[in-house]
């Protein structure tokens, strides 16, 4: 499920992902079993798995993996 004014960067793989409104994904970001609040932002080759980030939440790292899992 994608939101309202979503940015998906080029090479992103989404599976079984919820993206609230306004959520933008740099390029090649994956996001796996997940749900990504309002307007949260993560940077270059971030990876999000099992995981639920709160709105506004920032990950500009490159190659962060955040895994709640």
């Amino acid at each position: 499920v994608v939101g309202r004014r979503c940015v998906i960067g080029a090479g992103c793989k989404l599976v079984n992902a919820v993206l609230l409104d306004g959520v933008v994904l740099a390029d090649h970001c994956t996001v796996i079993s997940s749900v990504l609040g309002r307007d949260v932002q993560l940077g270059e080759r971030c990876s999000v798995k099992d995981s639920a980030l709160g709105c506004g939440v920032r990950a500009p790292v490159v190659d962060r993996v955040i895994d709640a899992g």
